[in-house]
């Protein structure tokens, strides 16, 4: 089945019922590869960057997500200390909307192979984002966390798309503006965290919700002056359609 916001009749009432119902299980879970999807990531400097060549993403870039796309699993990595070389994937374990995320306990077990030692599993999710302008306007793109700052971001998502679920909108998509946050940890000194602001909200079509309309301005009454020219008329206010 296609997750791609544009799907024909995605907004049947039928289609956001088992959505919510879908999310409701990805939410209630929380504490693989992706196929030709360029990867969205948020580096150590606080820097965003998008696809093999980590190209640049503006601080502030307007993103669409996608809610059909949420997933929720773990990831195992290992735990190389200084000097042992770099961390590797070891396994990951992904569900996606309407699947039910096993405990922990019934993943395999991993050991480093450089090490021996252990490797845990930790929590996980990812969703499909959709840039709306800038150099990758319309390209969509998979952001994967592990940390926990990059799951209490994504389980925000989810709370906001199921509370409008619950108050009957069909605008269920998160029209967001990517950015990042920092503290001071006391190990690795300034860490930054992803953020993500909701700025508006659109259907699975890619249809933004009205803006409520701005108070009209008081201006002082004109002078008189000659007849003006002819005026091109205004294209009417109401919804966009993102694509």
């Amino acid at each position: 089945m296609s997750t791609e916001i544009t799907t024909p009749n995605a907004n049947s009432v039928a289609a956001l019922s088992s959505l919510r119902q879908g999310l409701a299980q990805v939410r209630a879970s929380i504490p693989a590869s992706v196929g030709g999807q360029a990867l969205l990531r948020l580096l150590k400097d606080g820097q965003w960057v998008m696809g093999s060549e980590d190209s640049p993403v503006v601080a502030g870039t307007e993103a669409m997500i996608n809610p059909m796309s949420f997933q929720s699993g773990y990831s195992c990595w290992t735990n190389r200390q200084p000097g042992q070389g770099k961390n590797e994937l070891m396994g990951e374990e992904m569900w996606g909307v309407g699947a039910v995320k096993p405990p922990v306990s019934a993943l395999p077990v991993h050991h480093d192979p450089r090490t021996q030692e252990l490797c845990s599993w930790k929590d996980a999710m990812a969703v499909d984002v959709k840039l709306l302008e800038g150099p990758f306007e319309g390209t969509q793109a998979h952001y994967k966390v592990t940390s926990v700052g990059g799951n209490r971001v994504l389980a925000a998502l989810l709370d906001a798309i199921m509370a409008r679920l619950n108050a009957g909108s069909e605008h269920v998509c998160p029209i967001v503006q990517i950015s990042a946050d920092s503290y001071n940890h006391n190990s690795y000194g300034r860490t930054y965290v992803p953020k993500f602001d909701i700025v508006g909200w659109a259907s699975m079509d890619g249809t933004e919700e009205d803006a409520p309309a701005a108070p009209a301005a008081k201006v002082a009454a004109p002078a008189p002056a000659p007849a003006p020219e002819p005026e091109v008329a205004a294209e009417p206010a109401g919804r966009r359609r993102r694509v």
